[in-house]
């Protein structure tokens, strides 16, 4: 549901109604903070008269009653029986029979099973569904009865073939449906009619699958699938490419989907990289950029750029490729602004156009367990080559000497990356107070003209440790920014940085959250200020909410939180 406009209305009123006179304002020593309070929401607590669905399964009953209307449940869920494997890879060749076998076993009590083939369909994140309206597949048969009754932990195995189709598809699912009777639970308590009782219906539903690689077949129809709707977007601070495949035809198929960014100025931004369905996202390459698309399915890609991302504009170039053939491509325009990635931002500076250092701010510390040398790689992204300089400065960008950097100089071809270390000096006050200060790189083409400079972030933490403080002002909204964000003021009264990570839930009385997240590790300096902002780029449903954000401060310190209801009108 994305209705930004009438979104921003709604929290405009919910600001207006009660946020702006919120007592949050002063100074919060982290120290002084007190103990996060575990939130009351499911499974830990329930609303009076509710059953908290984590917590039921077969054999629900009451468990206590310990006021009128209020009862509490207690159980877990298991399967009725379980499958081993769901999943078959298989590779053939046109017209071949190949066997295939599933293990079923009860788990508990014997359970009544229904096998049936089935066909399938595709939502959008790449999960395959059982089509139980559509007719199912005749080139999949099983030996046995449709209808059979499994004992309690005896397995047993389902057999049956699959016929590869004679068609020039490269690639083919078919699926079967293992479904039991179903057990209703919670049956009334021996001589207490009265009492309080909860039962459910219970369905176990396993979806196997036969896929099947076929050989020796170049897909005919790979060219009619159709890439569309490219884009670049900010998810959780960082950039992140997406696109969706459209499939017209009647076979399905087997791809990756290879990407990659060329400026409009010339050149290609960082390598090539790999976009995923969001169900394979969690398994490890190469399985995780195999993506499939079922006959009249339109799935979405995504990853996050695994290269930095600065302000201009673009070509975002999809190729489609199967067993590693390209048989498709698309172009489309996107276009990047200076602070559309904060969390990218945090971790990666821009020196110059196409030329970024990383990371962006530098923690040198006298303290146990801190780092006496840090790296910093400086990459050229651009179809230039440069020399570069680097500069120890402090914060009043006079030159500074608390700092060392290795080498000073040096040259940076097109496409290379360099790294540079940066330390202390072999001397250094022990009484010293923390230090601030940034490293400039200054860039020259080969002419030897200045093409531009960029600053990191460098901190020295003296011997003695200090905690941070915090100047916390009010909430407030800027329904003016692009996306809208609630917006909360901060100053560091410290005398040490302050790294940001900040959160932010909204809760309903149900215990749906929503949840958003500012800062992303970048320092707030001793005697700065700065501004939390908590993008808000989808609409909430209008109601009430608690709306609480967490500050994090320091290993072992209780974070800043801020706690305020709230209600969100349309």
């Amino acid at each position: 549901m994305r209705r930004p406009s009438s979104f921003a209305f709604a929290v405009l009123a919910a600001i207006a109604a009660g946020l702006g006179a919120l007592p949050v304002s002063g100074t919060i020593s982290a120290q002084e903070t007190a103990p996060a309070k575990k939130s009351a929401s499911a499974p830990e607590a329930a609303a009076p008269g509710t059953a908290t669905p984590a917590a039921v399964g077969p054999g629900g009953k009451v468990r206590k009653q310990t006021k009128p209307g209020e009862v509490t449940i207690e159980d877990q869920v298991r399967a009725a029986f379980r499958v081993e494997p769901v999943v078959h890879r298989l590779d053939g060749r046109k017209g071949q029979l190949i066997p295939f076998e599933f293990t079923i076993t009860s788990q508990g009590d014997g359970t009544d099973v229904d096998i049936r083939p089935v066909a399938l369909k595709q939502e959008e994140n790449g999960v395959i569904m059982p089509d139980t309206d559509a007719p199912s597949p005749k080139a999949l048969t099983f030996e046995g009865p449709a209808s059979l009754s499994l004992k309690a932990e005896e397995p047993y195995v389902l057999k049956g073939t699959v016929r590869v189709p004679s068609t020039q598809s490269s690639f083919h699912s078919f699926g079967l449906l293992v479904t039991d009777k179903g057990r209703k639970t919670g049956e009334a308590p021996a001589g207490q009619p009265n009492q309080p009782q909860f039962g459910v219906d219970f369905v176990t539903r396993y979806l196997l699958r036969c896929d099947i690689n076929v050989e020796g077949v170049r897909p005919a129809d790979a060219h009619k699938l159709v890439i569309e709707g490219g884009t670049m977007l900010e998810v959780d601070g960082r950039p992140q490419a997406k696109l969706f495949v459209s499939n017209p035809t009647e076979s399905p198929l087997e791809f990756e989907m290879k990407t990659r960014l060329v400026s409009v100025t010339g050149g290609i931004v960082g390598k090539e990289f790999n976009l995923v369905s969001p169900v394979r996202s969690s398994l490890a390459p190469p399985e995780r950029y195999l993506a499939r698309v079922l006959p009249g399915a339109r799935v979405r890609l995504e990853e996050f750029i695994p290269f930095a991302v600065f302000s201009g504009d673009y070509q975002f170039e999809a190729s489609l490729m199967v067993h590693g053939r390209r048989f498709l491509t698309a172009q489309f325009p996107v276009s990047a602004s200076e602070k559309d990635y904060p969390a990218q931002a945090a971790a990666v500076a821009q020196i110059a156009n196409g030329i970024s250092a990383s990371p962006a701010q530098v923690e040198l510390s006298l303290q146990r367990g801190g780092e006496r040398f840090v790296s910093v790689v400086i990459a050229n992204q651009s179809t230039e080559s440069y020399t570069v300089n680097a500069s120890p400065l402090n914060r009043d960008r006079t030159p500074a000497d608390w700092f060392i950097v290795r080498p000073q100089a040096f040259g940076l071809p097109s496409g290379a990356t360099r790294k540079v270390l940066i330390s202390m000096p072999a001397t250094r006050d022990p009484d010293a107070p923390h230090q601030y200060g940034l490293l400039n790189f200054g860039l020259a083409d080969e002419a030897g003209e200045a093409r531009g400079s960029g600053t990191i972030d460098v901190g020295l933490l003296a011997r003695t440790e200090t905690n941070p403080e915090l100047n916390v002002g009010n909430l407030a909204w800027d329904g003016a920014a692009s996306p809208p964000a609630v917006v909360l003021p901060l100053k560091n009264k410290g005398a040490v940085h302050f790294p940001l990570n900040a959160r932010m839930t909204l809760s309903d009385a149900e215990g749906h959250r929503v949840r958003f997240v500012a800062g992303y590790g970048r320092w707030l300096l001793p005697g700065d200020s700065t501004e939390l902002r908590f993008r808000m780029k989808d609409a909430i449903p209008a109601g009430r909410y608690t709306l609480r954000i967490q500050i994090d401060t320091k290993e072992g310190l209780a974070p800043v939180e801020i706690t305020t209801p709230v209600e969100l009108t349309q």
